[in-house]
């Protein structure tokens, strides 16, 4: 662990907002609103009068008709860029207090990629730190995915990218597809919680200002092990157990974002078990990577330690 990122003192943001845009960012903040943690802002564009959870306060509603229908493709984009100038101040009030904001959307939903695009503008500008979160649902044959992902990640920055192919190994499947907001949800507690939540080991606003400062995608990885854990079956699940697939073949910047239970597993032992992992994934990174991370621990019984892995 001698490449362990150094500290730096930050007051970290009280607050982070969830932002959801369209049909599928929508129903994901509906279910994150039946279980709403108090560090969570949520808010929704809506563009097809979906129906909102009543826990969402903050709504905007994109009325233009053009919106409803699904030949966006043939009318292009001039109308919408005219129909989100017209809610520009709408959307500004959205993130003007917000330090860090995520935002959920399908990008095969091409109306909530732009607002999406839009937003993330007016963010950027007014220097609060956007994370998009791209859902694949892989709904439409005639959509450019890379195009519109790569165009998200120039305006905007990394993402992270969530596909419902089965390819990411067993995390949560329903009907062969991984369960988004079983990922996101995992997100939450694994890696967000880690900075706003009192922790041993915590990592801060510029650890994660640091991580998403590029223009790829990161990758991320979802594994339980313990101290028997060998650095093979670490490896192992590493890939197998991967939630999304980033577009660095030697990442530079990484953060290890562990949970335990101290009933079964003490800070001594869970600092090892996070060396071992960090030595696993420093032998496949960039020579001169980085590595920072968190440690939480709660009452869930769990004899094992959780870690969220991220790499940029």
């Amino acid at each position: 662990m001698d490449k362990v990122k150094e500290k730096r003192v930050a007051e970290n943001p009280n607050i982070i907002k969830f932002i959801g845009v369209g049909y599928k960012g929508i129903d994901i903040l509906n279910k994150i609103a039946n279980n709403k943690k108090e560090y969570i802002g949520l808010a929704t564009i809506d563009i097809k009068e979906n129906k909102i959870n009543e826990n969402i306060k903050e709504n905007i509603v994109f009325t233009e008709e053009h919106f409803k229908g699904e030949s966006l493709q043939k009318e292009g984009f001039f109308k919408i860029t005219d129909a989100i100038n017209k809610h520009k101040d709408n959307l500004y009030k959205l993130i003007k207090k917000e330090r860090l904001v995520l935002m959920i959307c399908d990008v095969c939903d091409l109306v909530a990629v732009h607002i999406l695009i839009e937003l993330g503008k007016i963010a950027k500008m007014n220097d609060t730190l956007v994370i998009p979160i791209i859902i694949n649902t892989q709904k439409s044959n005639n959509i450019n995915y890379k195009f519109f992902i790569k165009k998200i990640n120039r305006c905007i920055g990394p993402s992270v990218i969530i596909s419902n192919n089965k390819v990411f190994g067993n995390i949560k499947f329903t009907n062969d597809t991984i369960d988004d907001y079983y990922i996101i949800d995992s997100i939450l507690n694994l890696f967000i919680e880690n900075m706003i939540a009192t922790c041993s080991v915590y990592i801060d606003y510029e650890d994660v200002e640091w991580l998403f400062n590029g223009n790829d995608n990161v990758e991320m990885s979802i594994i339980k092990v313990n101290e028997k854990s060998s650095e093979e079956d670490m490896r192992y699940k590493l890939i197998k157990n991967r939630i999304c697939k980033g577009t660095y073949e030697l990442p530079k910047k990484i953060i290890i974002n562990a949970t335990a239970n101290k009933k079964y597993i003490n800070y001594d032992k869970a600092f090892k078990i996070i060396q071992k992992v960090a030595q696993v994934i420093e032998a496949e990174s960039d020579k001169d990577c980085k590595i920072t991370f968190s440690l939480k621990f709660t009452q869930e019984e769990n004899k094992s330690i959780e870690i969220l892995t991220i790499k940029a």
